[in-house]
């Protein structure tokens, strides 16, 4: 119908499209609809509703239709290269004249394939024809009064949902070209074209959510049950400082026990063991003080490198230092701690050229707290 007739208003599909049920019927539908655009044609609703259920009031079959329209229509819009406009007070749906071409060979490759058939093809009359398309009495009338969500409004929340995404794990900020490309991965259904023009349009998607990332990574340090989550995070902001990161070693203590190294970091020939603790209060009392001696112990023999310190990345706060006093005394290595608020500082004051790595790996064997007064 779209190809011939070039657009269809709600009120065409809910008088002459939704009750065709065979080519033949639909072929009709093609000269009613003329006719009626010619102002041959009068609608008469209690007619229609005596034809295809008479046994409907007739006081609520007309907004039944309707409604039915609506739906009909806002499904179809989800189709690529059909879309609604609005002229004055009439909404239409129709085919983008680039996608033209493509619907031809679409429904001619369909008309190949069910030459023969009368009725729709694959379409159970029971279950699509008679519920969609005549049974207006079984389907209820949206008790909603604000307006359908649209094809366009539908694409808009997509796109956004899909840059908090993008933003939520990544550190730095990314070009537009870049984050156009991402977008169109995670929302395939959006064409490129039109994820770059959204995005030319609505400069503020971005803009807005720069601090994405940060605000997911607070959020997260202080809950303590998404360690796993705040251990992946914090190593992408040590890979961003330009260290070699490697995550979950595996080691084997000496009384065969194993165990794992939360974070391995180098950096030229020296390295150092870091553990990522999340939530909103961590103890280092002398229960963290064996586990930590070890994995130093298993560093220094698995590492090509020399190990000069230990550190712990926290949530919110660090209580009972003596166990961390403890183990740099025990095992004569330099030591450090740091707030996951403080490490987001440090890597602003690196990304604005206020730091180095250097100078960074020099902070890491302070032994003791590392704070914003530091670079």
């Amino acid at each position: 119908l779209l190809l011939k007739l070039k657009y269809l208003t709600v009120q065409e599909i809910e008088y002459f499209a939704l009750p065709a049920s065979s080519e033949k019927e639909l072929s009709e539908t093609i000269k009613q609809i003329k006719s009626f655009r010619n102002e041959k044609t009068i609608l008469d609703y209690d007619a229609h509703r005596k034809k295809y259920k008479k046994d409907h009031l007739q006081k609520d079959y007309s907004k039944y239709v309707n409604d039915l329209a609506n739906t009909f229509k806002n499904h179809m819009e989800f189709l690529p290269g059909i879309i609604s406009v609005k002229e004055g007070l009439v909404h239409k749906l129709l085919i983008e004249p680039d996608a033209v071409q493509t619907w031809n060979l679409i429904i001619k490759e369909y008309d190949k394939v069910w030459k023969s058939n009368k009725n729709f093809p694959d379409q159970d009359r029971k279950l699509f024809v008679d519920r969609y398309g005549r049974n207006f009495g079984k389907i209820k009338a949206s008790t909603k009064t604000s307006n359908p969500i649209t094809k366009e409004q539908t694409q808009n929340r997509k796109i956004q949902e899909a840059i908090t995404e993008i933003i939520e794990n990544s550190v730095t900020k990314i070009s537009q070209k870049q984050m156009v490309e991402e977008i169109s991965q995670i929302c395939s259904f959006i064409s490129t074209e039109k994820i770059a023009k959204k995005l030319s349009e609505h400069p503020e998607w971005i803009s807005k959510k720069f601090n994405a990332f940060e605000k997911k990574y607070l959020t997260i340090a202080q809950d303590g049950k998404k360690h796993e989550e705040f251990e992946i995070m914090t190593n992408k902001i040590l890979r961003i400082f330009g260290f070699n990161v490697q995550t979950k070693v595996k080691v084997t203590f000496t009384d065969e026990q194993e165990g794992e190294i939360d974070t391995l970091v180098t950096y030229n020939s020296e390295s150092g063991v870091i553990d990522e603790k999340a939530g909103k209060n961590f103890s280092c009392g002398n229960e963290r003080v064996g586990p930590m001696e070890d994995y130093i112990k298993e560093a220094r023999k698995i590492s090509d490198t020399t190990v000069k310190f230990f550190g712990y990345v926290y949530g919110k706060k660090f209580s009972t230092p003596g166990g961390f006093n403890r183990i740099r005394e025990e095992m004569k290595i330099n030591g450090f701690r740091i707030s996951a608020a403080n490490l987001l500082s440090c890597l602003d004051a690196f990304n604005n050229n206020k730091i180095t790595p250097k100078q960074i790996w020099k902070l890491f064997q302070k032994n003791g707290e590392i704070t914003s007064l530091d670079y």
